[in-house]
């Protein structure tokens, strides 16, 4: 098929036109991929989460604003930071304590290399948690990998600092008080069955 001078014009014209299209089109087309992407492959972080016990196995709580829940402090893993730094961090943070981070005893993998590396304290549990889109905050439904970790106070004397942008009150609870919480309004469930599986039984009314 050949074309005369005479149509270049209308050819120009076409061109523009589909040119036009693609133009109204892509942004509609990127969106929907960024949606599917989204759907297929959620959004995660890194967090950690620390359960602060005392000499009388109570354990500290916060009411967080946000969730309108009974919480542990905890928060997101920053750059260059290990899980246990930011557990320690988040305690310091959101409730004026320095913690000692407990982990299970295991064997060395750099005895005798200490050059090579060194041992980071295990999680006492590793979480996927589903976390629902926060409107005031802009930020979409994601999931949280969470590294649960154990927590004493290096001194039990330290006052407590309440981080009041995060949680309206904080307060030590026993055994007891954990059990009879209302789990569809004052905490979750998978936090609650985690502390009453962490203190004994006999130490609940404490």
């Amino acid at each position: 098929m050949s074309f005369l001078p005479s149509d270049q014009p209308l050819i120009w014209a076409l061109c523009h036109r589909k040119l036009q299209l693609y133009h109204n089109i892509l942004p509609l087309i990127l969106s929907h991929l960024s949606i599917l992407s989204s759907s297929l492959s959620p959004v995660r972080h890194f967090t950690t989460t620390a359960f602060i016990l005392d000499s009388r196995h109570r354990t500290l709580l916060l009411w967080h604003k946000r969730l309108q829940r009974w919480m542990p402090p905890g928060g997101h893993v920053d750059p260059d930071e290990t899980p246990e730094e930011t557990a320690r961090r988040e305690c310091k943070e959101e409730t004026g304590l320095d913690v000692e981070i407990v982990g299970e005893d295991q064997a060395d993998l750099f005895a005798g290399n200490p050059n090579e590396g060194r041992m980071l304290k295990k999680p006492i549990a590793m979480l996927l948690e589903n976390i629902p889109e926060s409107k005031e905050r802009n930020e979409p439904a994601h999931q949280h990998m969470d590294f649960l970790f154990l927590a004493r106070p290096i001194d039990e004397s330290q006052a407590l600092v309440l981080d009041a942008f995060e949680a309206r009150e904080m307060r030590w609870f026993t055994r007891g008080e954990i059990e009879v919480m209302d789990e569809r309004t004052e905490i979750f469930a998978n936090v609650k069955r985690y502390i009453l599986n962490t203190i004994p039984t006999s130490l609940g009314s404490r």
